[in-house]
């Protein structure tokens, strides 16, 4: 069954009967403007050569490795701050159970990749039984303690 040629203008029927009609030297004409058409369009194609990409690929990588570092830094930053100031949290409810009340601040090192409680200051005088509980709870020892008024007798 053929089908009207007029409902697909893009079809080959339509086309022949286009340059037919049309004088030559215009088909001639038409047919370089859509070869220097489809050399503009490929033309940045041809720009990317492999060397190109690779510097690109290098940039991208070095990117990308700087910011997943930032990343690890920011996250290290901050779970250093939650476990001082959950340790300091539970320093001054261990002194509430015995009766004080102290506020304490708390630096850490990181061990094994991994921050860890390194020392305390309490901002009350030395207590031997909350310095025990420190020490033995926490591993924080006596002499990274420190006391107001000065450190563990």
């Amino acid at each position: 069954m053929k089908q009207n040629a007029s409902a697909y203008p893009l079809c080959r029927e339509n086309a022949e009967v286009f340059l037919a009609m049309c004088n030559p030297a215009i088909a001639l004409v038409l047919c370089m403007a859509g070869l220097v058409l489809l050399l503009v369009l490929l033309r940045p194609l041809a720009g990317l050569g492999g060397g190109s990409l690779r510097v690109r690929y290098d940039e991208l990588e070095r990117e990308i490795t700087a910011r997943i570092e930032d990343y690890q830094t920011l996250h290290e930053n901050e779970l250093e701050s939650i476990i001082a100031d959950s340790t300091a949290a539970y320093i001054s409810e261990q002194a509430a159970h015995l009766g004080l009340t102290c506020r304490a601040e708390v630096r850490c090192e990181v061990r094994d990749g991994t921050p860890q409680p390194a020392s305390a200051a309490m901002d009350i005088p030395y207590d031997a039984r909350l310095a025990a509980a420190i020490a033995d709870d926490l591993g924080i020892p006596a002499e990274k303690q420190s006391w107001q008024g000065g450190e563990a007798p």
